[in-house]
Parts: C-alpha cells; sequence; structure tokens
C-alpha cells in the first residue's frame, strides 16, 4: 500500500482527536462525519471564538458538549450558533 493520507481506506480516513474541558463528560464520543478542516473551527469554537467566515469546516463543539452546567459563557454563545446553523454532513467525498 502506498504511503501517505491519500488512501481510502480506513487507516487514512479515521482522525484520532481527543478533547477534555468544561462541558465535556469523560469518555463522550460521536459518530458524526467529520473532517480535518474541522479541527481548528471546534479549537475556536470551545474558546468561544467565532469561525471566521473564510475558514473551510465547520466546529463539532456543539456535538461534544453535554454537560451544559459547566459550560463557560463565551463557549454557550458559540454553541447557540452552532446549534442553528444548517444541519450536520451525512456523507463526505473522498478521493484522490
Amino acid at each position: 500500500m502506498p504511503q501517505g493520507k491519500w488512501n481510502s481506506y480506513d487507516n487514512d480516513l479515521r482522525i484520532p482527536f481527543v478533547i477534555s474541558g468544561p462541558g465535556i463528560m469523560a469518555g463522550t464520543t460521536f459518530k458524526h462525519i467529520a473532517t480535518q478542516v474541522d479541527t481548528m473551527p471546534t479549537i475556536l469554537g470551545l474558546a468561544g471564538v467565532p469561525t471566521p467566515p473564510t475558514m473551510d469546516g465547520r466546529s463539532i463543539a456543539h456535538l461534544l458538549m453535554t454537560d451544559n452546567a459547566t459550560i463557560p459563557a463565551p463557549v454557550a454563545e458559540h454553541l447557540q450558533a452552532a446549534g442553528e446553523a444548517a444541519p450536520w454532513r451525512t456523507s463526505q467525498l473522498i478521493e484522490y
């Protein structure tokens, strides 16, 4: 198998992503489709910073947060805006 992150096999598609912090319960997982372009919007969202309109990807922060009582106020504002956005994607194009 050729090297690199350009194969359409499972070992090149799954990206481990470990996040901890207020509002994220230990052991939380999700089955939604996300890609590497969602990483930076997610980090910004967890910091309570809006995603710039020029940035690709969407924050998955609203998919991770399960403990609303401990979420900081700026993050709660981001989550509310993300919850009003378009429905989450149900497919992802993978090609080389």
